[in-house]
């Protein structure tokens, strides 16, 4: 899907029309549809930010991004756009300016926005179009079913969509972008695995980026993190298991932060799938 979609240009037009269909009639599942196909796969998306930090992004001053957020009511949207032609009538008399991603990359930095943002709006024009927009966990879901991938930056969202669906689909989403992290950071204390405990139960404790794991050290004295594959990880959790007679149940990613168990077996199909199923060192 990738190769045709890089091949054919993706109607800009076609896409407003479809916008404008959607605020009209939500609920249009066929508008809905090719909705998501032309925008996930957009050569770029768009963001506002102001002339001031644009300026500083490009002269490399500044590696942090601001940018511009919608509010409606009482909620705070997270605006994109398919096209900078879509951002003109907004730039007009402002010290705005645009930021344009590939859609990847973009994707994980709209992530970042998890619990700060109520969702995203796709060509909002104040006073014209309201936009079409939906949660953050939505989209990684729609994302994943067009390009065929996820970013490791969604995996926040990702779980968060894995426990709002409850659908086997949605938690192989979540070990699929596990399967496919470079390292992930496994806790030691004292020189033995480090575990969160659930009643008689034990899991290993491990993160998937380094920020989350420097501020569980932090809580916890003599509390390390050591990297690991996902593959080490899911050797590790095995010796675990079998050495504790069950009592260790398996690995739990990012407690209490955004958490969810890992289930051996999926992820070692994940890890097949993504050709690293073999230990590493």
């Amino acid at each position: 899907m990738g190769e045709e979609n890089a091949k054919t240009p993706v109607d800009d037009t076609r896409l407003q029309e479809l916008i404008d269909s959607l605020v009209a009639n939500p609920k249009d599942e066929a508008a809905e549809r090719e909705f998501w196909k032309l925008f996930c796969n957009l050569p770029a998306w768009i963001f506002l930010t102001t002339a001031e930090d644009a300026r500083q992004t490009i002269e490399q001053k500044s590696a942090e991004i601001r940018v511009q957020m919608f509010k409606d009511g009482d909620r705070t949207l997270l605006p994109i756009f398919s096209s900078q032609e879509r951002t003109r009538g907004l730039l007009e008399g402002e010290e705005l300016a645009n930021l344009s991603m590939p859609p990847e990359a973009a994707l994980a930095y709209v992530c970042g926005f998890r619990g700060r943002i109520d969702g995203f709006i796709v060509n909002p024009m104040p006073g014209k179009s309201g936009g079409f927009g939906h949660r953050l966990p939505d989209l990684c879901a729609f994302f994943r079913s067009e390009r065929g991938v996820l970013p490791a930056g969604a995996i926040h969202c990702a779980v968060d969509h894995a426990r709002n669906t409850r659908h086997p689909a949605a938690f192989l989403m979540v070990h699929e972008i596990i399967a496919g992290l470079e390292k992930i950071y496994v806790g030691v204390k004292d020189d033995s695995f480090a575990f969160v405990k659930e009643g008689d139960d034990l899991w290993l404790w491990a993160f998937s980026d380094a920020a989350m794991a420097v501020r569980a050290c932090q809580q916890h004295e003599g509390l390390k993190m050591i990297e690991a594959t996902p593959a080490q990880l899911a050797e590790r959790a095995k010796q675990a298991i079998e050495q504790s007679e069950g009592r260790v149940k398996g690995v739990v990613l990012n407690h209490p932060e955004a958490s969810v168990a890992i289930d051996l077996d999926v992820l070692a199909k994940a890890m097949e799938a993504a050709g690293s199923a073999s230990p590493e060192g």
